[in-house]
């Protein structure tokens, strides 16, 4: 059986399938803050979950990494990625039947995953089936082991791998290129996103990450993080503007998250929320979006987020109809120039990512995965303020739930929708991966 164990950063929500890797045994030791390899930054995927996550590590000479953060972070095998594990003093997960509406735990399950052999040191992991593979992990580490063999052929995915959760539509910033729904209602409360999550994960989804809105404008919300470590196996993570997370609440749920996702803009104090959390030593990483106007200065910000004690920077692409906000050709490859500078720059001291969204558009960027798809509605779901479900956090389509039977209900019943592409320019899902051209778009 071929073994593959990396340590995979958070927020990968986007996170990307990675072709069989063969081998009698690799392992690779690095943490969360994994250092980047040689070969400069890779296209990342999302999430980054709460912001997706939207990243991709690069490739080694060792082993290739199987899908996860997010973060961000996409890819997809053909039939829709799985996950389950065992968690110690837990029911094993339940496991749901492909037919829409009818959901029923089945006892064999867990006994299939535990008679998988694997090495003692992963034993402990949690497990989780993939399309003819096991994924292993570690919400406390970020470590994901996958074996693939004779052993694991049989093993089929049962639930999506992450949820991107939009936990409140308030903020308290109001972006003008903030792409949310701005009208949309806010209906969760504390105990009923617990419910839903926690029927989620015994249905075996192995992440959480929280965005909104502005997750730390959700009444008690460090409290639910608290609870869903304390309570489920979920790995949480989420995605802040770093406005109103104060040292008290940092404090709250430390321990207790898999990574802090900062988004930066010009207005928000980002220089010293990023102290701050460095200072705390708490594990975090920036989302940086990259538009024309902020395309020159792209290196003295991440110069400067480095010196403030950052070691991981997405570079997110914008996704909607504003078309002064996108990058054309020119300044595409002018990105990806830049990127490869950043990245000899750089060195070991920080990851540098790139949104799946960029697609083809930037050229020269070494890709760890070979699959184009970026895992939207397969490998993650995104679940809204209002309590529907999407494929992905920028698509048009969205459907009613109201507990966690509805969302895996979805999830079986309505494949070929969330494999569709977004309507909305930039999706990685339209022909030409993106924006190689505007032209067509709506306006």
């Amino acid at each position: 059986m071929a073994i593959c164990p990396f340590r995979s950063s958070w927020r990968a929500m986007r996170a990307c399938a990675s072709r069989p890797f063969r081998c009698a045994f690799q392992a690779r030791a690095a943490r969360w803050r994994r250092p980047k390899s040689a070969h400069g930054p890779a296209l990342a995927r999302p999430p980054s979950m709460p912001g997706a996550g939207r990243e991709q590590s690069l490739r080694t000479p060792s082993c290739e990494p199987l899908p996860r953060d997010w973060h961000r972070s996409c890819p997809m095998p053909d039939s829709p990625p799985q996950r389950q594990v065992h968690a110690p003093g837990r029911v094993g997960p339940a496991s749901w039947s492909l037919d829409p509406g009818a959901w029923r735990p089945m006892s064999s399950t867990e006994a299939d995953l535990s008679a998988v052999p694997v090495p003692a040191p992963f034993a402990h992991l949690r497990r989780f089936p993939l399309d003819g593979a096991l994924l292993l992990f570690d919400r406390d580490t970020g470590t994901n082991v996958r074996c693939e063999g004779e052993e694991t052929a049989h093993l089929r995915a049962r639930a999506p791998r992450a949820l991107q959760f939009g936990i409140t539509n308030r903020c308290n910033l109001a972006c003008t290129f903030c792409s949310r729904d701005l009208d949309a209602k806010s209906d969760w409360t504390a105990d009923s996103a617990f419910d839903l999550l926690s029927g989620l994960a015994d249905a075996g989804v192995l992440e959480v990450a929280f965005g909104g809105g502005e997750p730390w404008a959700f009444p008690h919300f460090e409290t639910l993080v608290a609870r869903l470590y304390d309570e489920t196996p979920l790995a949480v993570s989420f995605t802040t503007n770093g406005v109103a997370l104060t040292p008290r609440r940092l404090a709250a749920v430390r321990g207790r998250y898999g990574q802090v996702r900062v988004s930066l803009y010009d207005d928000n104090g980002w220089r010293g929320t990023v102290g701050r959390l460095a200072d705390a030593g708490a594990r975090f990483g920036v989302n940086y979006l990259v538009t024309p106007e902020r395309l020159p200065s792209l290196e003295t910000v991440v110069l400067e987020l480095v010196a403030l004690g950052c070691r991981d920077v997405l570079l997110l692409s914008y996704n909607g109809h504003d078309r002064a906000l996108h990058l054309d050709a020119a300044q595409a490859r002018d990105l990806s120039r830049r990127v490869a500078v950043l990245a000899r720059a750089l060195g070991s001291r920080c990851q540098l990512k790139l949104d799946v969204c960029w697609g083809e558009r930037l050229e020269g960027v070494p890709r760890l995965f070979d699959k184009q798809d970026c895992g939207a509605g397969r490998e993650f779901l995104v679940i809204t303020s209002d309590r529907k479900v999407m494929p992905c956090s920028f698509h048009h389509l969205a459907f009613p739930v109201t507990s966690a039977r509805d969302v895996m209900d979805v999830w079986h019943g309505q494949r070929a929708q969330l494999a569709s592409a977004s309507t909305l320019p930039g999706c990685a899902r339209t022909p030409g991966h993106g924006l190689s051209s505007l032209s067509g778009a709506p306006s």
